[in-house]
């Protein structure tokens, strides 16, 4: 069973003003997705975007959307 993607996007400015931050963000799964035989279909490592000149950032996400697979609505710590 494969899984879809979902596309994220976003912008993180500095806190207090409008000047966009640099760097990275780090998306880390709570859990990795199993199939009913309890076989991995996507591990538990993190996701890096990097962020552009305007803060800004583009990441594909797995997103499991069939009763096989598990969890159902996962959650991911974003650094």
């Amino acid at each position: 069973m494969s899984l879809t993607e979902v596309e994220i996007s976003g912008q993180i400015l500095l806190p207090g003003s409008d000047t966009p931050a640099s760097g990275q963000v780090v998306f880390t799964p709570a859990d990795a997705y199993v199939d009913l035989d309890g076989h991995i279909t996507y591990p538990a490592v993190p996701l890096v975007a990097q962020l552009d000149e305007e803060g800004r950032f583009v990441q594909s996400f797995p997103h499991a959307d069939h009763d096989s697979i598990s969890p159902q609505g996962m959650t991911w710590q974003v650094q």
